[in-house]
């Protein structure tokens, strides 16, 4: 947003993209059943995309400058260590929390694209956000 260069680590490293509405589903779905039902669901859980969502780092940054044309660097990847894949078995919570996610990858893009637009034109965030959450929660009621 300020036009300095972004410096891009490992473009082919695969990560678990997701949109912040449905991992926080996820910790309120939990939260209501360790209410409900304790000790049946303390532990770990993780909440993540699907597996046929998952993307490398260049396919979002490919997406997300088609929008913004960002100024690209790609660093050399010998100068930082990290893992080149990173996934999440998200089996528990679909088979004891029954959750999913309800966003795919590109709506996930699209909707934090609209997000970061509307504050780079200094528009009411609070609003913006209210009306991304009622949006989220009028697809929950429609799919669930």
């Amino acid at each position: 947003m300020e036009n300095k260069k972004i410096e891009i680590r490992n473009p082919n490293a695969i990560r678990p993209w997701q949109h912040v509405l449905d991992l926080l589903r996820g910790y309120l779905l939990l939260i209501e059943k360790l209410w409900d039902d304790g000790q049946q669901f303390s532990g770990s859980w993780n909440f993540g995309p699907d597996t046929k969502e998952i993307q490398p780092v260049s396919w979002i940054v490919q997406k997300l400058n088609s929008k913004w044309n960002f100024n690209i660097e790609t660093l050399k990847q010998e100068s930082f260590h990290e893992e080149q894949k990173l996934f999440l078995d998200s089996s528990k919570s679909h088979t004891e929390l029954g959750w999913q996610p309800k966003f795919d990858l590109n709506t996930t893009l699209d909707k934090t694209i609209e997000w970061y637009d509307k504050f780079r034109t200094n528009q009411n965030m609070n609003e913006i956000s209210n009306k991304q959450l009622d949006d989220y929660i009028g697809l929950e009621n429609v799919i669930s």
